[in-house]
């Protein structure tokens, strides 16, 4: 269903019909978000003139975020809506698969374990078979010293340009599609790393092309266009400077059809590949002609002649999609504004909504409206003549079903513990986003041709900075019902405040609030009644836990609140994503709560924090009773550090944070005084070296991880105090964790300092930088590459434990071990 409202100018409106002249198509295959090499999409689309697809194995929801604390799903949220602001710059279409981005993988053996080989594979085989590309291009190659997604990536590829023609392979999909057989493979080879091993790679046994192309319709070289694109990718930190000039790309084969000077060569794009089609070609042809960058319209009859002979074809997934195509070319070239505006960004089942509908046309042609059809049942029969600039506008109340489902994403409607999410319908898996909730058919009449367009429920308003701003019409229950912590900490048998945050979308928002608890769980009280007058009204309400009387260790747990209205249960939770790059969007998913009990005791004193980037620990500690004194750039500067038992640098924070790095002396000054700094993972890389110091002595960080969360782990001083107090380290506190074991790892040391623990990823040499301490002056320095930002968020125990060991450490408390030999 088409619902583009963005009105291109006349150089984008004549590319666009130039664009319909071609049906090829090409897929780009990579495993993550900001892997797709914009360039080279730009130019197949722009100078080629070709449908591209961008397939992303993930989401990036296992990556970081330099412009939020948002992690897991909800990173993945904001990384699928900067490829799809990307798409919108270099015009291509996003493809998703259901896998989950676990983490940085070392190999794709592991990668392909935790996916379920065959399951991904299904959906690169389904969006091959729908997509029917001419030309698969690979991002990465099948071995190699890269991220194992990426390899991954690249030998799925392989195996769905061969299973996509198979009818044996995954009939069931052949319901709904059928088999197609792409021409050829090939891998598109890296620009960084033909500049890594300069001189060490023979160029001329691949196929070249020059992509840094300037078109003059447009006003841009396609490698401004993907520079403008790739800096969509702002969670990554991912901006570029424009890029003009020459731009060698190099392609190696890999499978099908080998071509001897372009990848695209001996390929058929034209109408003449589609049986029957002479008569859509021609008007299309005749529609390019009479575009008159001034007189827009005069494309119109033509287009629409092409558009009758088209529907009269056998329609497969291709057809389907160019009629649309052509349809919002029409709608372009008329200069036809339809829309369907709400007057709030969130209606909800069983209420009513004020619907604005709005129809401009703008050009001499004779339209009129027919019927308007909308998705909540209504229909608005009628013979309305639409002349040139005489809008026409109605407003109306919809009744909203009282079965509407709300506005899920369909990878975010059930929690999935394993390495795929888990899509009910084979259609949405590879889908961005879903379809539209709510959406207006206008049906018209263009020069008595009947043309039906869609337009989806919008909320509009005036941003007095920004200027209009849209997002979608959603669907949400009555009641939001969100967690302020998804995992709650019951520290030594205590109760714990399970705190909701309620947002009413409704006026009059009514129902009763519950807890679902398992057996042995005690819950304080039953039921809370609710009534809430005005739509979005925050509320807090709060439940109090008792954790079961268990002479061991208690079991952890799951609790579900629920909201019980109009005779239905809802159970769903908000986030809220509000930033300038991306629509804003109330994103819906299962609200639970995971139940932690563990035993820990609380180190005594001060104990002060600078936060990092996308840094969840300082929560995470005082959830437990542990007070955090975050530091504010001013207390850095100048603040009395010496009333802190202990100093914790968050992650990223050295990379992240100007004033840390311009002051860091002054946390080396307070360790000498007698204090504990802890320093946590930060990034070290090629391409943008980090160049001040992290320790207070001689200290070369790597780019060392053990990815593998299992990986047993060695301690290489047993009687540490690190290990003894207050907390006795034991091999089940190195149980549970969840993505990795750490990252960023010390490369090399000072011959004072002293690496703690031992690990490694299967078939790879031990790790020891993970885990270092040092005396300095009369206090401690410690850096640790272990994954504590994820593994408390988490609810893992050991973490806390053996966290809490390190805040407690201090050597004239404590003295250091020597070196074991």
């Amino acid at each position: 269903m088409h619902i583009e409202i963005d009105q291109p100018n006349a150089a984008q409106l004549q590319h666009q019909l130039d664009r319909l002249q071609h049906v090829g198509r090409v897929l780009y295959v990579a495993a993550h978000p900001d892997d797709e090499n914009t360039r080279l999409l730009s130019y197949l689309v722009g100078e080629r003139k070709l449908r591209v697809g961008y397939l992303s194995l993930t989401r990036g929801d296992g990556g970081q975020n330099l412009i939020g604390s948002e992690q897991g799903p909800m990173l993945g949220m904001i990384r699928t809506h900067e490829l799809l602001q990307a798409r919108r710059l270099d015009g291509a279409e996003q493809f998703f698969t259901r896998a989950k981005d676990f983490g940085y993988s070392k190999s794709s053996e592991e990668a392909l374990r935790i996916w379920g080989h065959q399951e991904v594979l299904a959906d690169v085989v389904w969006v091959v078979r729908t997509f029917r590309p001419d030309v698969i291009i690979t991002r990465f190659p099948e071995k190699g010293r890269t991220h194992g997604h990426h390899l991954a990536s690249a030998i799925l590829a392989h195996e769905a340009f061969k299973a996509a023609a198979d009818p044996k392979r995954f009939p069931e999909q052949l319901q709904r599609t059928s088999v197609w057989q792409a021409k050829r493979l090939y891998h598109n080879v890296s620009q960084w790393m033909i500049r890594r091993r300069k001189g060490k790679i023979d160029l001329s046994r691949f196929l070249k092309l020059d992509i840094g192309t300037y078109n003059p319709l447009l006003g841009h070289s396609y490698g401004e266009i993907a520079s403008r694109s790739r800096s969509m990718h702002k969670s990554q930190g991912f901006g570029f400077a424009l890029q003009r000039g020459p731009a060698k790309e190099y392609f190696q084969y890999i499978a099908g059809d080998k071509a001897s000077r372009d990848i695209l060569e001996g390929i058929d794009f034209s109408w003449k590949r589609i049986p029957n089609s002479q008569d859509v070609e021609k008007h299309l042809q005749a529609a390019l002609q009479a575009f008159k960058p001034t007189q827009p319209h005069l494309a119109v009859p033509s287009l629409l002649s092409a558009l009758q002979h088209l529907q009269k074809l056998p329609q497969d997934e291709l057809l389907q999609e160019r009629v649309q195509a052509i349809r919002t070319v029409i709608a372009f070239c008329l200069g036809l504004f339809l829309d369907a505006r709400t007057n709030d960004a969130s209606v909800t089942p069983g209420n009513k909504s004020l619907l604005t509908l709005q129809a401009l046309n703008r050009s001499p042609l004779t339209v009129q409206i027919q019927d308007i059809a909308l998705s909540t049942g209504a229909s608005l029969q009628m013979k309305r003549p639409l002349p040139q600039h005489k809008p026409f506008k109605r407003r109306l109340q919809v009744d909203i079903p009282k079965d509407a489902k709300a506005s899920v994403a369909p990878w975010l409607q059930q929690t999935t513990p394993n390495g795929m999410y888990s899509v009910v319908h084979l259609e949405d898996r590879h889908q961005p986003v879903e379809a539209a909730p709510l959406f207006a058919r206008f049906d018209l009449l263009v020069e008595g041709t009947p043309v039906s367009f869609y337009r989806m429920f919008r909320h509009v308003r005036a941003d007095p900075v920004r200027g209009e701003v849209a997002r979608r019409t959603e669907i949400t229950p009555p009641i939001t019902l969100t967690p302020q912590s998804t995992v709650l900490m019951f520290p030594n048998g205590t109760s714990q405040q399970l705190a909701l945050s309620l947002r009413a979308h409704t006026d009059n928002a009514k129902g009763t609030l519950t807890l679902k608890v398992p057996k042995g769980w005690k819950v304080q009280p039953e039921k809370i009644e609710l009534n809430i007058p005005k739509a979005n009204t925050l509320q807090t309400h709060t439940f109090t836990l008792h954790p079961p009387e268990t002479k061991g260790k208690a079991a952890e747990a799951f609790a579900i609140p629920v909201l019980h209205a109009q005779g239905r249960e809802y159970t769903w939770a908000e986030t809220q994503l509000n930033y300038l790059h991306i629509p804003a969007m109330t994103i819906l998913r299962p609200a639970t709560v995971r139940l932690v009990p563990l035993h820990v005791k609380l180190p005594q004193g001060p104990i002060a924090y600078i936060q990092g980037s996308g840094d969840r620990i300082p929560d995470a500690l005082q959830q437990i009773g542990l007070p955090i004194q975050v530091l504010s750039s001013k207390d850095i500067v100048s603040s009395d550090l010496s009333k802190y038992r202990t100093i914790i640098v968050g992650i990223r924070a050295f990379n992240a944070n100007p004033t840390l790095q311009l002051h860091a002396t002054r946390l080396w000054d307070y360790a000498a005084q007698g204090g504990t700094v802890i320093v946590q993972y930060t990034v070290q890389s090629w391409w943008r070296p980090l160049k001040l110091p992290v320790a207070p002595f001689p200290f070369v960080l790597g780019r060392g991880r053990v990815t593998q969360e299992d990986a047993p782990m060695t301690i290489l001083q047993a009687q540490h105090p690190i290990f003894q107090m207050p907390h006795r380290i034991e091999p089940s506190d190195f149980l549970g964790w969840v993505q990795e074991r750490g990252l960023y790892f010390a490369k090399t040391w000072d011959a004072k300092a002293l690496p703690l623990l031992r690990m490694a990823d299967p078939n790879e040499k031990p790790q020891d930088g993970a885990l270092i301490v040092a005396p300095h002056g009369k206090g401690a320095y410690i850096y640790t590459g272990l994954s504590f930002f994820r593994q408390l968020p988490a609810g893992v125990p050991g973490a806390y434990r053996l966290l809490l060991n390190l805040i407690d450490y201090h050597p004239a408390q404590h003295p250091t071990t020597k070196p074991q030999k």
